[in-house]
């Protein structure tokens, strides 16, 4: 699995102490640094033995953060692919879009939602014959229901205090997904990658807090991204 790259560094209250005795130049020099060893790696070779110390004090901080968002997101995957599996065919939606490229712009490893299954059939049960149509139904192995319980699942592992969501809750969750997919004409791999986005990025996984929420800033999400798909 390819690793993600964070989408940014945190700054703490406590290096306050360590900025108060540097000019603006100097602060602006670490600033760069921070966000060079943040994104790249580059450790900064500082002359100047007032950024040393400061450095000193920062970089421990930016590691520890590292290895914590490496460690939340192979936990993320690992439970997505143990509660889909991995599947390459598109059989349930047969008239599906075509795959896209996954996105470059450091979340290339979100891929763990599968496009397709081979042995699930449309997302919807039927009604009895003879019966009025009820309100739709999805099954618990189709696409639409999976992606709702998976971003129902991320959401109560951020928020240990929020209330579980009801089987109620996730089927209308499923249904924004199907929508997403039947009526506003994008591909699951195009949802995949912007469902994962949208809870891995720190500001959208405040936002995206359900399935409608999700079709709705769909547009936005991809071009946060920066992809073009479908």
């Amino acid at each position: 699995m390819a690793s993600k790259k964070r989408p940014g560094v945190m700054l703490y209250f406590d290096l306050r102490p360590c900025l108060k005795a540097l000019s603006l130049e100097q602060k602006g020099l670490l600033f760069d640094s921070i966000l060079s060893y943040g994104e790249i790696g580059v450790v900064p070779q500082f002359d100047d033995s007032m950024l040393t110390v400061a450095w000193n004090f920062i970089q421990p901080k930016i590691d520890a953060d590292a290895e914590r968002y490496k460690k939340r997101c192979e936990k993320a995957q690992e439970s997505a692919n143990a509660r889909w599996g991995n599947v390459t065919e598109n059989t349930e939606y047969p008239n599906g879009c075509e795959r896209i490229p996954t996105h470059t712009n450091g979340y290339e490893g979100m891929r763990s939602m599968p496009t397709t299954t081979s042995t699930t059939t449309n997302s919807l049960v039927p009604p009895p014959a003879g019966t009025k149509r009820s309100k739709k139904v999805f099954e618990h192995d189709s696409l639409p229901y999976r992606a709702a319980r998976w971003l129902a699942d991320q959401i109560e592992e951020r928020l240990p205090n929020c209330t579980t969501h009801s089987e109620a809750t996730l089927q209308i969750w499923a249904a924004d997904f199907d929508k997403c997919h039947r009526l506003d004409k994008h591909d699951w791999e195009s949802i995949n990658e912007d469902l994962q986005f949208s809870q891995f990025d720190p500001f959208w996984q405040t936002n995206i807090l359900s399935g409608g929420k999700f079709r709705k800033q769909y547009t936005q999400l991809l071009a946060k991204m920066g992809g073009g798909g479908t």
